[in-house]
């Protein structure tokens, strides 16, 4: 009865259980494996991270740079069209001060002469002598000056 049993009972379990103990550990070693490899694709997946974030913050930064470097362009040439404008006023100010001036003396010159005419002319029609007079002091005058 013995014999029967190990035969037919406790050699089959026994080989049952073998064969469940073998799933089993393989069973665990697949765990292992995936589990070392869950382990690898985390730090991957962190390293990739932590890549993608440098290589952000390099844009980032070149970015920054490449928009202060606009800005300051901008802001130059702003200036200098600032300055150019600032010029061209004086410039046209300057320009027109002169032509007001000279149209001024002009006007000045013809209301002197103007009055000067008027005054003189009454003058001497009534003192024939002051006419003889301002003819020698026009004439010392041009001496004076050569």
């Amino acid at each position: 009865m013995l014999w029967l049993l190990r035969r037919y009972a406790y050699k089959p379990v026994l080989k049952m259980l073998d064969d469940r103990a073998e799933r089993v550990r393989t069973s665990m070693e697949q765990a292992e494996q995936i589990r070392r490899e869950l382990n690898e694709a985390q730090a991957s997946a962190q390293q990739v991270i932590q890549d993608a974030r440098r290589e952000g913050e390099a844009m980032r930064a070149q970015i920054q740079q490449s928009n202060q470097r606009l800005i300051a362009a901008a802001q130059a040439e702003a200036r200098e069209q600032r300055d150019k404008i600032i010029r061209d006023a004086r410039e046209q100010i300057q320009a027109e001060t002169e032509r007001a001036k000279l149209e001024l003396r002009q006007e000045v010159g013809r209301l002197a002469i103007s009055a000067a005419s008027r005054i003189i002319g009454q003058e001497l029609k009534s003192d024939p002598r002051l006419h003889d007079q301002l003819i020698a002091d026009a004439l010392s005058g041009v001496d004076r000056n050569n």
